[in-house]
């Protein structure tokens, strides 16, 4: 049995988880570089799990239904 796990989250945690990934981005694209850090950049299917889980708190705070991780298109 799987149980739903509950944020409760002010609206503006939206804007937060938002920004929280395009800086995520952004991080992600200087350690993929190599130039000045030995830093790998982030797997492929992390990014798309990170993108899927802060995209929920988005989505939820609009008012779209969730979606479980295993039902979720990239």
């Amino acid at each position: 049995m799987i149980d739903d796990l509950v944020f409760r989250v002010p609206p503006q945690a939206a804007e937060a988880a938002t920004n929280l990934d395009a800086m995520l981005d952004e991080a992600n694209t200087y350690c993929g570089a190599g130039t000045h850090l030995l830093t790998l950049a982030t797997p492929p299917d992390l990014v798309r799990f990170r993108k899927w889980y802060l995209g929920e708190f988005v989505g939820q705070l609009a008012g779209r239904p969730p979606i479980a991780w295993a039902d979720h298109r990239s």
